[in-house]
């Protein structure tokens, strides 16, 4: 039977691995074998990770299916096995007809839905219970009538509720005797909340009584007074609290914590225990019971359970000290629980910074969930990037500073781009949201991967014996050294470096066999998704067989074929894997279904194999035929080269290729050939794809080796303008004036301009000794010969992969190969 995700992040440790997928792996994950499948329409946007139960008995016969919950509080059941075009759901529920209108919260609040027509549902990861064949759930809703009466009753229109479904038929669970389903999740603690709250959002009005405290806001227009603490307990409100983090299902037990809208006071750090059999209440926990805020949020990632019954989750922006009244305040701290037969009990923290004397406003631990390694220790971090490793036996109720074993900062180092400064202080991002991605891998050792905002992928190696992550520093903000990084930028073209929210990760394997590591990724790849709907992309890493320029391999990306395209990203929500199909929530009101392709095909009709043989890398894609190397944005870097070696001793070739008019376009492409491998990429920018980019300090020196290139330049490096050059490289060598092979040819004397928008057809003869080439204007009709004696095959080898490359920077083009043959 196939694996089972049954859970955010495939498990309870949070580990987003997959060790039981077999029919994916390194080889058949690319542009011509992997794609796009078929779509599931559905009512909302989809926040919850899909999940995945195999054999479940559905109108008579087992069925593998994936389950999707909506922010329009609907369910959804598909068969996970019919692609067919438009099959429908095997069944579907609406749990409540009223999800909470996100703009109740002010035309200025689209933290959660990016724009004010979308309302808050079901935003957390459901779980599923295979045993009792049960999908557990909470959905945001409200009362429209009990909303529009009296003011002084507006805030009992606001409900969060627990359900419990049948699996195989999307039915209520009967409830048990004094129970109900769904249950309305209430309760307080002890402790005066607002009362001695620090942490509050400036000018919000608190009102301080000797009972309790009390704070004005304003929900769909209705002005309100919500009471935080009355008489020595702190109320939890079902108005002011967002259910983000995934429900996590642990010895009977079903965890689940809140965070706020936005950050709009008032509001705290909430869990609640509840009976998984009989959904009664077992536990409350609250994370500054005398105090303000420290929401649990984890950018939808659930807390942690291990084999102990343990319960780990991280807190954000909040009070923080322990001699506060009812217990202490916990906000931005790693947090352990334990449920007792008739409580849920704060077991241990560890507090890593101090809000009130933070002058970083926003430091907010609790972006992110920590994960549980090989060892049983923890690995974390949180808005500033930091990783932070933690040993849960040094762990204790007192906050024991031993208990934190190293930090250093994980989101940023090499091949990062340099930070914007504004006031003299950085307004770049490298936040860590969600949860770092674990894999005890059979030739790197146990590796941890992260990828932060406005950054590229990281993997990290672990030391489960040393319980270190051995040669890293031991000093928050300190850079890591990553072991591999990938080449794809989060958010690339926000040029403040300041995007949100960084890629969602997930692992799958055949257990320990080599070649079956992947490592996949949500992420948009050019915009800024915190407060905006933008563009997603899905790619694929090989998760170990990182090249010898230290990089993971970049097997395939949605972009690749235009047909793959997922539609609008998915904010917070990572790929589901299972029995080789791949399951993609999106905020285009549509599941995605991945998979192998019955027929390889590409997408493209150029080159080796017509529809395949070639691969494509960085920024590459199909054009609907031709191939695109760049398109229109900032500081790209794309390749495309024969999958296979073909003979380079002697050869025949022509191409045609295209770019955008204008002098405002940048960078040039080169014809490339090279011994290094199919997935061979250079830096963007000047570096053409092929080479580091000479213009660029920060450049991590990623080149093409073994190589031999011939670019056509469309930027003068040295005077900082637009030019047409011609040239000849070898490996991956910066492709400037100085480093050519014979010089630099400036073409504009010629009569040639790369800028013109036309066609231009290149003819290269190779006699084994002299490279020959004919360049043509196909408009204009001129043309200009060169000759480049070179010995290809001692640089490459006699059997090279044969392709082009191209670049931008801060200025683009769209650089095309629209026909090809090589001989």
């Amino acid at each position: 039977m196939p694996a089972s995700v049954l859970t955010q992040h495939n498990d309870n440790i949070r580990s987003g691995a997959n060790l039981q997928e077999s029919k994916l792996n390194t080889t058949n994950v690319n542009v011509n074998d992997f794609g796009l499948l078929a779509s599931r329409d559905v009512v909302g946007r989809i926040y919850a990770q899909p999940l995945y139960v195999p054999g479940v008995m559905i109108a008579g016969r087992p069925r593998n299916v994936v389950y999707v919950a909506t922010m329009h509080n609907w369910v959804y059941a598909f068969d996970a096995d019919d692609l067919s075009p438009g099959a429908g759901p095997l069944w579907k529920r609406q749990v409540d007809a009223h999800p909470v209108p996100s703009h109740f919260y002010g035309q200025g609040y689209v933290d959660i839905s990016n724009n004010n027509e979308d309302p808050i549902g079901i935003l957390s990861t459901p779980v599923v219970d295979p045993a009792t064949n049960t999908i557990y759930l909470v959905a945001a809703a409200y009362d429209p009538a009990i909303l529009a009466g009296p003011v002084a009753l507006a805030q009992n229109a606001f409900k969060q509720l627990l359900f419990a479904l049948d699996l195989s038929t999307g039915d209520l669970r009967a409830p048990t005797a004094s129970s109900s389903n769904p249950v309305p999740i209430t309760g307080s603690v002890r402790g005066v909340g607002y009362l001695d709250g620090q942490e509050v959002g400036q000018g919000v009005p608190i009102h301080k009584t000797a009972n309790g405290a009390s704070v004005d806001v304003t929900v769909q227009g209705k002005k309100m007074t919500v009471i935080d603490a009355d008489s020595g307990n702190v109320l939890f409100s079902p108005m002011q609290h967002m259910q983000r983090p995934a429900l996590l299902l642990l010895d009977g037990l079903l965890y689940i914590a809140f965070g706020s809208h936005g950050d709009f006071d008032p509001y705290h750090g909430w869990v609640f225990a509840y009976e998984a059999a009989s959904l009664k209440q077992r536990g409350i926990f609250c994370a500054t019971p005398g105090g303000a805020e420290g929401g649990i949020w984890q950018a939808g990632e659930g807390p942690v359970g291990d084999a102990k019954g343990n319960v780990y989750f991280g807190s954000g922006n909040g009070d923080s000290n322990s001699a506060a009244v009812g217990g202490p305040n916990l906000g931005e701290s790693f947090i352990r629980l334990r449920a007792t037969a008739t409580s849920l009990e704060l077991d241990a923290y560890r507090t890593i910074f101090q809000d009130a004397g933070n002058a970083v406003a926003d430091e907010d631990l609790g972006a992110a969930s920590p994960t549980i390694l090989p060892d049983g220790l923890l690995v974390g971090g949180g808005k500033d990037g930091n990783f932070y490793l933690l040993d849960p036996a040094q762990m204790n109720k007192t906050g024991a500073a031993a208990a934190l074993v190293q930090a250093f900062l994980a989101t940023r180092g090499r091949g990062s781009r340099a930070e914007v400064f504004a006031n003299g202080k950085s307004i770049s991002t490298h936040h860590i949201h969600g949860s770092p991605v674990v894999y005890d891998s059979p030739n790197q050792g146990v590796l941890v991967y992260v990828w932060g905002e406005n950054e590229v992928l990281r993997a990290y190696k672990y030391d489960p014996a040393l319980h270190r992550f051995s040669g890293q520093p031991n000093a928050r903000i300190a850079q890591g050294q990553s072991t591999a990084i990938g080449t794809m930028y989060a958010s690339n073209d926000e040029r403040n470096r300041d995007g949100m929210p960084g890629a969602m990760l997930s692992l799958t394997a055949d257990g320990k066999k080599l070649g079956t590591a992947i490592l996949w990724a949500s992420l948009p790849p050019f915009g800024n998704a915190n407060h905006g709907s933008v563009d997603g992309i899905l790619t694929a890493y090989d998760a170990t067989q990182f090249d010898a320029q230290g990089r993971l391999v970049q097997l395939w990306h949605s972009h690749q074929n235009p047909n793959d395209d997922p539609g609008i990203f998915a904010k917070f929500c990572c790929p589901t894997v299972a029995d080789g199909k791949l399951f993609l929530a999106t905020f285009s009101n549509k599941l995605r279904i991945y998979g192998l392709r019955a027929t390889s095909d590409g997408g493209y009709s150029v080159g080796f194999g017509g529809h395949n043989g070639l691969s494509f890398n960085g920024s590459a894609r199909s054009a609907g035929g031709p191939l695109r190397l760049t398109g229109k944005h900032d500081f790209q870097a794309g390749s495309v080269f024969c999958a296979k070696p073909v003979n380079v001793r002697t050869f025949n070739s022509a191409f045609r290729f295209r770019t955008t008019a204008g002098n405002g376009t940048a960078d040039g492409l080169t014809f490339c050939i090279q011994g290094e491998g199919p997935h061979a990429l250079g830096g963007p920018g000047g570096g053409l794809g092929y080479g580091p980019d000479p213009n660029n300090p920060n450049d991590p020196g990623f080149k093409i080796t073994q190589s031999v290139a011939l670019k056509f330049d469309l930027f003068d490096n040295r005077n900082i303008q637009a030019g047409s050059f011609l040239g000849l490289y070898k490996n991956g060598d910066a492709p400037t004036a100085a480093n050519t092979i014979g010089g630099e040819i400036q073409l504009a004397l010629l009569g040639m301009d790369l800028h013109s928008g036309h066609q231009f057809l290149v003819t290269l003869t190779y006699d084994g000794a002299t490279l020959k080439m004919v360049l043509k204007d196909l408009t204009l009709t001129t043309q200009i010969t060169r000759t480049f004696p070179i010995d290809i095959p001692s640089i490459t080898g006699s059997a090279a992969h044969v392709g082009f490359t191209a670049g931008t920077g801060l200025l683009s083009a769209d650089q095309e190969i629209l026909s090809w043959q090589f001989n």
